[in-house]
């Protein structure tokens, strides 16, 4: 963060909360002329008086803390409620989910780098058959904004992922056809690197009346999404998915997902869970969640890890994406399904 960076940041702060800058010398107990030598950029505050003047700020902006100053203009815009759709003053358009966006494009910016990177999504099937499935999901991050897509033999979804109190919200919607859209609500890791995830998907079954249906599911990374300019290796995402298509046609989605993944998502309401309370909706608690990152590797872990990689991605080399891919354009679904 440069000193005009900063400048332009406090500027920000003290018109949205109408703080004059002789009124922040006077409550710091410092100077009027070092507070305008902040705001024109001149100099930036001490790391002492930074530390005060983020405790000042927090009592008027719920939370706020060093790290804000970190952000992009946008995202700290966003985080003082100051952007173009205040959310105390902003036109309700529902699709639109104002203030969830605002508080993703924040979260996004703080955690969001531990998600990108290729995943192994186990699921029930929809329709109601018991079957485990196994499809591709790619996560990315778009600037402020983390993406998906997701590939089975039926469906390819396309959409975003809120981040909105470190849960994970799904959105998506199938860009091939009109069939509807998928929703999941994913539990987030706390640490730098995500390898599980887990959580609540809805979507409808693939049947005459279109029925709707929820399920527990588990995403495990398989290999990561690097930020360089590597051209994209197309056939890796071909060579996944037709394992994965093969897994599902041999009945060993099951042993691949290994027995961890298999009883988490094999989720039946009304019954008393193993150890637990009776679940009368269905549900993925927080106590019960195989969401890992780095902090929580352990052999189990990566055996599982090493055991997913293996069954799907079969090569001694594993090639890196880059993040510069259209995972958007029409040409990569055609691509996976052929």
């Amino acid at each position: 963060m440069t000193d005009d960076d900063f400048a332009a940041k406090l500027r920000l702060v003290l018109k949205t909360l109408t703080i004059s800058n002789g009124r922040l010398a006077v409550d710091l107990a410092v100077d009027k002329s070092l507070v305008g030598r902040w705001v024109s950029g001149r100099v930036r505050p001490s790391t002492h008086n930074l530390a005060r003047l983020t405790r000042h700020l927090a009592i008027r902006i719920d939370g706020f803390a060093l790290l804000d100053w970190e952000l992009s203009t946008d995202a700290f815009r966003a985080r003082l409620g100051s952007g173009p759709t205040p959310r105390s003053t902003a036109p309700r358009d529902i699709g639109d989910f104002p203030n969830a966006r605002a508080q993703s494009l924040i979260e996004v910016q703080r955690e969001g780098d531990a998600y990108p990177g290729l995943y192994a999504h186990f699921r029930k099937a929809f329709r109601n058959t018991g079957e485990i499935l196994v499809e591709l999901m790619i996560i990315w991050r778009d600037g402020d904004r983390l993406m998906f897509r997701s590939f089975d033999p039926s469906f390819s979804h396309i959409g975003e992922i809120l981040i909105v109190r470190h849960q994970m919200f799904f959105i998506g919607e199938d860009d091939a056809r009109a069939d509807g859209l998928m929703f999941m609500i994913a539990n987030g890791v706390g640490g730098r690197k995500a390898y599980r995830l887990d959580g609540v998907a809805l979507s409808v079954a693939g049947d005459r009346h279109r029925t709707p249906g929820a399920c527990v599911s588990v995403m495990q990374r398989i290999t990561d999404l690097e930020a360089d300019a590597t051209v994209p290796e197309r056939d890796l995402l071909v060579s996944i998915c037709t394992h994965m298509k093969v897994a599902y046609d041999d009945g060993t989605v099951a042993t691949i997902a290994g027995p961890g993944i298999v009883r988490a998502v094999t989720a039946i309401v009304g019954s008393r869970a193993d150890g637990g309370p009776m679940d009368h909706v269905l549900r993925a608690p927080l106590d019960r969640s195989l969401a890992a990152s780095e902090v929580d590797l352990n052999p189990a872990l990566v055996a599982d890890l090493t055991r997913v990689r293996d069954a799907f991605v079969r090569t001694t080399t594993l090639p890196r994406l880059s993040l510069a891919y259209d995972f958007r354009s029409p040409q990569l679904r055609e691509a996976v399904r052929d």
